[in-house]
Parts: C-alpha cells; structure tokens; sequence
C-alpha cells in the first residue's frame, strides 16, 4: 500500500489547498507505484497530513519558514 507521510506548519494549509494537495500526491503515488488509476487502485494510496508547531519544522537543520498555499 503506498503511503504518504506529509508534515506542514500548522495552519499552512486552508481545507481546500489539503484536498489539492492531497490529490496531486495520490496522482504522484499512483505513478510511482504503477498502479491502476482507478477508484479501487486509489484506495490503497494513502496521504496522511500532520500538522507540527512551526519552531518544529526543520529543513537542512534550520528552522523552515511558513509555507504559504
């Protein structure tokens, strides 16, 4: 089952920009899998979204800035 393990500053992303979000990665993982994209092969492929304090976020060892959708 391939999954996704997406981790964003909190309040980064609207509802909206999670779904987009979201499909544009299970379009990606499908890819990646070479799975049948369909609605039954989809349903294996998971993208989960947590949300970490931003002094939490790190890229290359330094604090990362708020991203903005």
């Amino acid at each position: 089952m391939p999954i996704m393990d997406v981790r964003c500053a909190a309040g980064a992303l609207d509802k909206a920009a999670n779904a987009s979000l979201a499909e544009r990665l299970t379009e990606a993982l499908m890819k990646m899998e070479g799975g049948a994209n369909t609605h039954k092969g989809r349903a294996f492929a998971w993208v989960l979204f947590t949300e970490v304090a931003e002094p939490a976020t790190r890229a290359s060892a330094r604090t990362a800035p708020l991203l903005q959708p």
